[in-house]
């Protein structure tokens, strides 16, 4: 089993501490894990204190816990909240130590986080979406190029309000296309991210469909990760996951050392 992407208490959103995690994961069987803490570039008071104070200590103490252990490898990571006008500043923090896997997930459009209503208030469902899928699509042309995959990409349908929440391949082929394209030509991959699952949106981001037009459209890196904020989310519904990517004709999950993909067998 394998869990790349997992939060601890260095994100103000999450409640566990690293060594409970790395407990957890073994007690699971997980062989390869990715801790990847937030560090949010909005300036806002909201966001105010969503980075990770202390990078050179946050490294360290992964490393250490990853040398502790025989069975189990634990990737140095982070997940940055992706910001065009930020790029100085997330080259900053990259620079700051030597990470094994970056995850960049776009969580703001015109810096609102769809995370809160006012994103969609008085919106169709079409305008926010796409809003999202542009975001996503402009900004890998000038994302870092250390980036390892884009984030649970259908993150703006988790929270919205629409009765039919689902983002659908065939509603907006055309810039989903555009931005699978983009993601490949980088050598980026994209993750499958378990988290909606026992939620109101119940499936996998992304969506199958994107899952196998990616596939379709050559691309070869894909990570499995459950986005775990608690202890009993670590290693959710991985199997789930699993045979969504064998079906999509996925062989081989990545995970990442030194910014490096290595394939594993599914």
């Amino acid at each position: 089993m394998i869990d790349f992407h997992i939060h601890t208490d260095i994100s103000p959103d999450a409640e566990q501490a690293l060594g409970d995690v790395v407990e957890r994961a073994r007690t699971l069987g997980i062989s390869h894990l990715a801790i990847t803490d937030h560090y949010e570039f909005l300036e806002n008071d909201f966001y105010k204190g969503w980075t990770i104070k202390d990078l050179v200590a946050y490294a360290r103490s992964i490393e250490k816990h990853n040398n502790k252990y025989d069975d189990i490898y634990i990737a140095t990571g982070i997940e940055v909240g992706h910001i065009n006008r930020m790029i100085d500043k997330i080259k900053n923090v990259l620079d700051s130590v030597d990470f094994d896997f970056i995850i960049s997930s776009t969580h703001f459009i015109n810096e609102v986080d769809p995370y809160f209503p006012e994103y969609y208030k008085g919106k169709p469902k079409e305008e926010t979406y796409y809003s999202y899928l542009k975001e996503i699509r402009d900004s890998i042309d000038v994302m870092d190029d250390r980036v390892s995959v884009i984030g649970h990409i259908g993150y703006a349908a988790r929270y919205s309000p629409y009765e039919d929440n689902k983002l659908k391949y065939e509603d907006f082929s055309d810039i989903i296309d555009e931005l699978l394209i983009k993601i490949i030509k980088r050598g980026f991959g994209i993750e499958l991210n378990t988290s909606n699952y026992g939620r109101k949106l119940d499936e996998i981001m992304p969506p199958i469909s994107i899952i196998k037009r990616y596939r379709q459209l050559g691309g070869e890196i894909i990570t499995i990760g459950s986005d775990a904020h608690k202890l009993k989310d670590i290693g959710k519904e991985y199997s789930k996951a699993r045979q969504i990517a064998l079906n999509a004709g996925f062989k081989y999950v990545s995970v990442f050392k030194n910014l490096e993909s290595e394939f594993i067998t599914l």
